[in-house]
């Protein structure tokens, strides 16, 4: 493992001034001819490795994508030339999945085409919004392989970009939506043909840096938990989720977990409560760790098992996590005890609200995430003081 992990410095070299003669924009056909041989042997690794994405060179998110861009239309071929093992079944099946996704574009770009079509912009409307799916994959990612590897890779930068053009997609992707209310104009064009290149880049940077790197890094026992996590988000455009994971995994006791003055519950009674309240509990312990999350039937916001012991700055979008980390800073300092927010998430209307936790003594022991759908509360008039079920 360590022979991939570690680049050649000759090609770490070479990469490095070639990224040099990018950003100065000097002679950058030359250093490309002069390190071509290089380029040709290039690995995911040392993608990963370039030393502009460490902190020191204080490049921008958005100054990381241009390049991204740039580098893997040189790398291309280099890249695709790396050996790495197809077989695995996750893998396999986000290979298939993007293949999917491919097709889906193709059917818009059908519709696009057509000028025939008296019914086109309520075609294409569908159709973008059904592209809602793709998050189902962006979060197989986020939530699942990102959150082995970051602990796993010298620089996980690189995937702190690639969550970053996640988000630029799913904002995209809304912006196409509005625009679709008018007439398909020069913008709508420009938009959704921007929308496409992103999509495609973003699935080629998965396939030719993140699977290949995930293939090497995550050992053969543990793609099978993997893999039942990622069937928990289903894959987009396949309707085959699978909720097994969100099934009480421990073995029902009637021992008490607890028992104080208010009473005490077993473990299944624990559980079971924690799943049925409607809301999303996430707990963040004092070192910064995530250590627990409910499984409600209908959960909000995405959570693995994976997350487990993961730092809570990598399980959130990289534009909110300054918010995360001044809310846990001021909850340290004892000069906060709650933090709420509401937001409108896929036509619902959700409260997140952060508290920090405490023992009696004062003493901070972690931060728990509460959030709401309170769509049907706010709805709300009047009293209803009689019994009434539902029908």
């Amino acid at each position: 493992m360590d022979k991939f992990i570690k680049s050649s410095k000759e090609r770490l070299d070479a990469i490095n001034e070639y990224l040099e003669s990018i950003l100065n924009n000097r002679d950058v056909h030359q250093i490309y001819l002069k390190h071509q041989n290089h380029f040709e042997a290039i690995t995911p690794f040392d993608v990963f490795n370039i030393l502009y994405w460490n902190e020191e060179y204080h490049l921008e998110d958005d100054q990381i994508k241009i390049l991204a861009g740039k580098l893997m239309n040189t790398f291309r071929s280099g890249l695709k030339n790396f050996q790495w093992n197809h077989s695995i079944t996750l893998i396999n099946t986000l290979l298939d999945e993007g293949l999917i996704i491919k097709t889906k574009f193709s059917e818009i770009k059908g519709i696009l085409k057509s000028e025939n079509l008296s019914n086109k912009q309520q075609l294409l409307k569908e159709k973008i919004k059904a592209l809602i799916d793709l998050e189902k994959r962006h979060q197989a990612f986020e939530y699942i392989i990102f959150s082995i590897l970051e602990n796993r890779i010298p620089n996980s930068r690189p995937l702190s970009v690639m969550w970053s053009l996640y988000d630029d997609a799913i904002s995209l992707r809304k912006r196409i939506l509005v625009l679709l209310n008018d007439q398909l104009d020069q913008k709508f064009n420009e938009a959704i043909g921007k929308y496409f290149f992103l999509i495609l880049g973003i699935i080629e940077k998965e396939e030719l840096l993140i699977l290949p790197i995930a293939s090497i890094m995550i050992e053969k026992d543990e793609w099978e938990q993997l893999e039942k996590e990622a069937a928990t988000l289903g894959y987009s455009f396949q309707n085959n989720q699978n909720n097994e994971l969100h099934q009480m995994i421990e073995e029902p006791t009637n021992d008490f977990l607890f028992k104080g003055n208010n009473g005490g519950l077993s473990l299944e009674e624990l559980i079971l409560i924690f799943d049925k309240l409607g809301l999303d509990i996430t707990f963040v312990d004092e070192d910064n760790k995530v250590k627990f999350y409910n499984n409600p039937q209908d959960r909000l916001f995405v959570r693995t098992p994976s997350i487990i012991g993961r730092d809570v700055n990598k399980c959130h979008p990289p534009k909110s996590v300054h918010i995360v980390e001044e809310i846990i800073r001021h909850f340290k300092a004892n000069l906060k005890d709650e933090a709420k927010f509401w937001i409108n998430y896929q036509d619902r209307f959700i409260v997140i609200t952060y508290y920090a936790i405490r023992n009696h003594q004062g003493v901070y022991k972690g931060v728990l995430e509460v959030s709401q759908d309170c769509t049907e509360i706010k709805k709300l008039e009047g009293e209803q003081r009689l019994l009434q079920w539902k029908k």
